[in-house]
């Protein structure tokens, strides 16, 4: 808008102004001269600085970013002390589940297992000895040789030597697992992310050895205002936007909701699942995307340039029979540069799309002889 063109108006009328005022004096000092009031001023808009409102199909999102994250993944660990034989797979391979991955040298567990079985067989040979023993006594104890509590001691006996057979087997069950452990396989299918160990290292029980982390699902951790969370639901759509991919577009849903807010931030944590059928993206990479809260369509829309809130109450400058009208609208919301109207304005209407600040109430506006407004 020329705005220095539009002062000049005004200055030339008052110069007017006080130019008839003068001429009448110096024709007659004693007659009051009446001098009109100036005119409104006529403000001259470029083409760049319209716009009219229209009818677009729009859907209120509410903008997300995070960093994509597996949503399975699987650390594989040494579960008992040894030496690494071997490390079958490295970052980057893809693995099975049920594959063997690692080996570790199972000499101690072995060892340990053989001392476990050895007191199975003790256990066993005690607990024969003491049922035999209770079967002569009960013979006895029908004779009336021995009286009821010399049975009972002996039976008590037997009992005590079951138990340790027992113990033993569960002490012998637990390090046969060991055993069964040092030989390692990938509890899930995916890609190794992380090699820990190599062979030849002795690394003690619950070490990490291999990272393994499935692509096939990823997760988006998303904080949405409290604002906005009412209007939030599961299988909500999501449209995600990763770096390093330009403007190809991901297609996510909301799995879960956070029951509670995070303490002092004003946001609620959204989990987002991203399918990643092709494993085209990685985990660890930042994405940003839209959260979509509604779906699309027919609102009236204007340029977010055209709003004025300067006491919280929206506005803008409606072109109405080439005059300048003040008029308030009610915003929905603002989503790509265009403010969503609930309100105020009515399709076709011309606005004011530039941020000229305040603009005399109305005023005349000369409009470009070529068009009336510029399009979206």
């Amino acid at each position: 808008m020329k705005w220095t063109m539009a002062r000049a108006f005004v200055v030339a009328a008052v110069v007017a102004a006080i130019g008839a005022l003068a001429v009448g004096r110096l024709q007659d000092p004693h007659k009051a001269v009446q001098v009109a009031a100036p005119s409104q001023p006529v403000l001259e808009f470029a083409r760049d600085d319209l716009a009219q409102a229209t009818t677009q199909k729009v859907a209120r999102t509410v903008p997300v970013t995070g960093t994509l994250m597996p949503l399975e993944q699987s650390i594989i660990k040494a579960r008992a002390p040894g030496v690494v034989l071997e490390v079958l797979a490295r970052e980057g391979e893809s693995v099975r589940r049920g594959q063997l991955v690692a080996r570790i040298d199972a000499t101690e567990v072995r060892a340990q297992l053989a001392a476990r079985q050895a007191d199975i067989a003790a256990a066993r040979a005690q607990l024969d000895w003491a049922r035999r023993n209770l079967q002569r006594q009960g013979e006895l104890l029908a004779k009336g040789f021995i009286s009821a509590n010399a049975y009972d001691s002996v039976k008590n006996e037997e009992a005590v030597a079951r138990a340790r057979l027992d113990a033993a087997q569960a002490q012998a069950a637990q390090v046969h697992k060991l055993v069964a452990d040092q030989t390692l396989v990938a509890p899930l299918s995916g890609i190794v992310a992380k090699r820990h160990a190599e062979p030849g290292e002795r690394l003690p029980a619950d070490t990490p050895i291999l990272t393994v982390v499935s692509l096939d699902r990823l997760e988006l951790t998303a904080n949405v205002p409290t604002t906005e969370i009412a209007d939030v639901a599961l299988g909500q759509a999501v449209r995600v936007r990763v770096d390093g991919f330009g403007g190809r577009l991901f297609e996510g849903r909301v799995e879960r909701i956070n029951p509670q807010a995070t303490a002092g931030t004003g946001v609620v944590p959204v989990y987002v699942i991203v399918e990643n059928p092709e494993h085209a993206l990685r985990a660890g990479l930042f994405a940003h995307g839209e959260l979509v809260l509604s779906s699309d369509e027919p609102r009236t829309t204007i340029p977010a340039a055209a709003l004025h809130e300067p006491d919280g109450n929206a506005y803008v400058y409606v072109i109405d029979q080439n005059t300048v009208r003040r008029r308030a609208v009610e915003v929905a919301f603002v989503v790509d540069q265009r403010a969503v109207l609930e309100g105020g304005v009515s399709p076709g209407e011309t606005v004011v799309a530039a941020n000229l600040g305040a603009l005399p109430e109305g005023a005349q506006a000369r409009l470009p002889a070529t068009a009336t407004a510029r399009e979206p």
